[in-house]
């Protein structure tokens, strides 16, 4: 993947890491250990960037359905009469 011209509108570890809440440290991981390898970055000399859409399209297809528990479930949300 080659950088496009506004390379200012990339995102930083930072930015992406609390875009999909976790550490930036957990986004090195990652790209150390290949661990999410559909989750494109661009390295420009020491740099680490990552482009906005890719990181959506990731975040996206990595969000996990709900299983059977319902709000409705919790105890919280029950009638306590």
């Amino acid at each position: 993947m080659t950088a496009p011209d506004g390379i200012a509108d990339w995102w930083t570890p930072r930015q992406t890491a609390d875009y999909i809440g976790v550490q930036p440290q957990t986004l090195a991981k990652w790209r150390s250990q290949d661990t999410h390898p559909d989750l494109p970055y661009h390295r420009l000399g020491r740099r680490i960037l990552y482009q906005p859409s890719a990181v959506r399209t990731w975040f996206d297809n990595h969000l996990q359905r709900r299983t059977s528990t319902q709000p409705t479930d919790c105890t919280r949300h029950r009638s306590l009469t």
